[in-house]
């Protein structure tokens, strides 16, 4: 009975460490080309140094205030001139007077604030805007590393499945022109070509399904760099299967809940919430200003030329009495968006305890899963070997080879993934503390073959 070739095989167990091109891009090379294209770091850079000239423009209330202030008119007069007809006056005719005339004023105002609450109140809350715009800047940068990976090794387990759904397809059509021929000779009934052509079937529609994936994979890396490489460096076959350290959930839960981007993010913005309570609560104090000006009038009236010099210093003092209780209702508006701002802390609280948790836990079960999925992929490897011998002798059925070969296909494929299921876990438990950094992904690029 003719028999596959080892070769094929071979090539199945080794389809996730085949080398790659010599061009082959790395992970930090498609990280540097993230860090220079993706959209959404720039959309952070940009948010942040936007909210950094919160500061500048609310200290600006508190700094003196120069206005250039001047006006140009010309006027229109129309009257009747009379003298009076009385004993002694003497008389005439009356004269009328038409015209126009210019009339122009310019100077300098200046005011300073002496008191006033809300600016420094508004100050304050600008400080804690900008905090909130840096934690969540410093969340993007990490979470570029973690996006980068999560492509990366997508497009990598895409191509894997690809690969390992075509060798599978390959061998089992050998399986199928096998059965077609024994059942030409007698050797097995119909039933068992059936069989091994709907296996074939189905494999044929998972390699059309895992080139669909392998499609969908380049375009999400793609998104992220602007661009595709051609090739990418595989991941090696020893990676160190590390546990985390500490090795207890309970230190990195206390962690993150000091370090936490977004944890910081939402604390930020509850000061921010209180700062605006008081900016709307002072507005009921008084704000005295010093105010100042020069000013200079001049007028060429056909009557009466003049020009007058204007100096004045003083203290202004602004205090309202009553608003129609517009400002009342601003304030309750302002304790309400604290209230809601309290409780999106304590939801960021008990999602970020939870994610670190289940992370840890996952990295756990990552390793714990690689090291089961390789000895199921070494253990497979012998079923099959068993099968097709018992085959041959007449104690196993064609379908029993044929579900070995697919048990090994899948174990191939698990294996796999569970491995780079393990290197995202990674790079999330130490995005949850605020503390991936690039020498995590360095770290990891060493383990590309």
């Amino acid at each position: 009975m003719p028999k596959l070739t080892g070769t094929l095989l071979l090539a199945g167990l080794l389809l996730a460490g085949l080398a790659s091109p010599a061009h082959a891009a790395d992970l930090m090379a498609v990280y540097k080309q993230a860090l220079q294209n993706d959209p959404q770091i720039k959309q952070a850079e940009a948010a942040y140094n936007a909210a950094r000239q919160q500061h500048p423009e609310a200290r600006g209330a508190l700094l003196p205030q120069l206005v250039l202030t001047g006006n140009y008119n010309r006027l229109k007069q129309s009257y009747k001139k009379y003298q009076i007809n009385a004993p002694g006056f003497g008389g005439t005719n009356p004269s009328d007077y038409n015209g126009t005339y210019p009339s122009y004023s310019y100077g300098l105002e200046l005011q300073q604030a002496l008191f006033d609450a809300p600016a420094f109140a508004q100050l304050r809350q600008a400080d804690a805007s900008i905090g909130k715009a840096e934690a969540q800047y410093s969340y993007a940068q990490q979470q570029l590393i973690l996006r980068t990976a999560q492509a990366y090794f997508g497009l990598l387990s895409a191509r894997d499945n690809l690969r390992f759904a075509q060798v599978e397809k390959k061998a089992i059509g050998q399986q199928l022109k096998q059965a077609e021929h024994q059942y030409k000779v007698g050797v097995i009934a119909n039933t068992g070509v059936q069989e091994a052509r709907a296996r074939y079937d189905q494999a044929s529609a998972q390699v059309i399904s895992a080139r669909h994936k392998v499609d969908t994979a380049r375009e999400q890396i793609r998104e992220i760099i602007g661009s595709l490489p051609q090739s990418l460096t595989p991941l090696g076959q020893n990676v160190p299967l590390m546990p985390p350290r500490p090795d207890s959930a309970d230190k990195w839960v206390a962690q993150a809940m000091k370090n936490n981007l977004q944890l910081m993010a939402a604390n930020f913005q509850l000061k921010a919430a209180k700062d605006q309570v008081s900016v709307r609560r002072d507005k009921r104090l008084p704000k005295i200003q010093l105010v100042g000006s020069i000013k200079r009038d001049s007028s060429e009236s056909p009557f009466l030329n003049s020009t007058s010099n204007d100096a004045v210093v003083g203290v202004q003092l602004n205090m309202p009495l009553f608003t129609g209780g517009s400002m009342t209702s601003s304030i309750h508006q302002a304790r309400y968006q604290e209230t809601q701002a309290q409780q999106q802390v304590v939801q960021q609280q008990r999602a970020t305890e939870r994610s670190t948790r289940d992370t840890f836990q996952g990295v756990n079960s990552d390793i714990s899963e690689v090291k089961a999925l390789r000895q199921t992929v070494k253990s497979a490897r012998t079923a099959l070997a068993a099968t097709k011998s018992g085959h041959e002798v007449g104690t196993r059925t064609m379908v029993d080879v044929l579900n070995a070969r697919q048990d090994l296909y899948k174990a191939q494929r698990d294996y796999a993934n569970a491995r780079y299921q393990y290197i995202l876990d990674r790079l999330k438990l130490k995005l949850s503390t605020g503390e991936l950094t690039r020498q995590d992904l360095e770290q990891i690029n060493n383990w590309l073959k």
